[in-house]
């Protein structure tokens, strides 16, 4: 199939780092009280909204079921932070600044999934995670929260599966071992590490992966960086079941509603290509579920009021707020 066909049909909408972080200065500059008059503007507007798909978001996101006290490292986010954590600090600083000033937050800014010993506010936790002690929030927005227009028919698109990316973790590495010569497949490493020099292949953009009819999706450190954009357009994912989550919510994703389950191992890969191949209605009722699973994450207004009401419960379960 022509690649040129293809060219200009699947535009990325991922946010702009210069305007993420010129928003962030801007919001920094304005006044405080102003801030906190926003605030309490949009938790007044909560009480118009339909309360039961609020509260379920916010139920979800903060899960731990008593009261509890801050330890000695909660502060109320310094500035000294901004300069080595910038994508974090501004998502935090977004929320935190428009809450009455003084109150304090124990956070985890990075991609560690391990339970903390207090309720605290992280990126990313483990799905089955007993403890409940992390606590959701949308952070690194401008690396994570990425979606397409896609206006390639699945029908049209190559009938293989695509991936990319770095080869630090052992699924990764058994992908491309596995599959990276078979015709099936488009996979292959784009990072220097010498030790996978041999699986390295040339890198693809957003929209040339697009391309293709199925876009693996495998987590890293903490969640696959990937998956957004791919539940976004208009090809089918394929992953393992996930075992992390952030406010995407990826612990209730369906399989074989919202994407495609790969074994643990991935050695159903080449069958499920071809079964999926077989079953284009099949596949339209994936992409249009995943499709409607992404547009409520990507109204801004509605999504800061939920970071608000989060935060809100942060502050009385910690006593800080009646």
């Amino acid at each position: 199939m022509n690649a040129a066909k293809f060219q200009g049909k699947a535009r990325v909408l991922k946010p702009s780092r210069l305007g993420f972080f010129a928003r962030g200065l801007v919001e920094l500059c304005q006044p405080r009280s102003w801030l906190e008059r926003r605030g309490a503007e949009l938790l007044a507007r909560a009480r118009e909204q339909p309360a039961k798909e609020l509260a379920e978001r916010v139920d979800y996101y903060f899960r731990f079921e008593s009261r509890f006290e801050l330890g000695s490292e909660a502060d109320s986010l310094p500035l000294s932070e901004l300069r080595r954590q910038r994508n974090y600090w501004f998502d935090l600083a977004r929320i935190l600044r428009r809450m009455p000033r003084g109150l304090r937050v124990e956070r985890y800014f990075g991609d560690r999934t391990e339970p903390p010993a207090r309720p605290t506010l992280v990126k990313a936790r483990r799905i089955d995670e007993a403890e409940r002690t992390s606590v959701l929030l949308k952070l690194n927005r401008v690396r994570h929260y990425v979606r397409v227009e896609d206006r390639i028919r699945w029908s049209s698109k190559l009938p293989t599966a695509v991936w990319r990316g770095n080869s630090r973790h052992p699924a990764r590495i058994r992908l491309l071992e596995d599959w990276q010569r078979d015709p099936r497949c488009d996979v292959g490493a784009t990072d220097e590490r010498v030790q996978t020099a041999h699986l390295r292949r040339g890198r693809l953009s957003i929209a040339e992966q697009l391309r293709h009819r199925f876009v693996i999706s495998i987590e890293g450190n903490d969640v696959a960086t990937n998956l957004k954009w791919i539940l976004s357009s208009n090809s089918v994912c394929l992953m393992p079941r996930p075992t992390k989550e952030t406010w995407f919510m990826e612990g209730r994703l369906e399989p074989g509603v919202h994407y495609v389950e790969l074994a643990p191992d991935l050695s159903d890969l080449g069958e499920t290509i071809e079964r999926w191949n077989d079953d284009a209605e099949g596949a339209a009722r994936i992409v249009a579920a995943a499709q409607a699973w992404c547009r409520p994450f990507e109204d801004d207004e509605r999504e800061d009021l939920l970071g608000l009401l989060v935060l809100q419960r942060y502050f009385e379960a910690s006593g800080q707020l009646p």
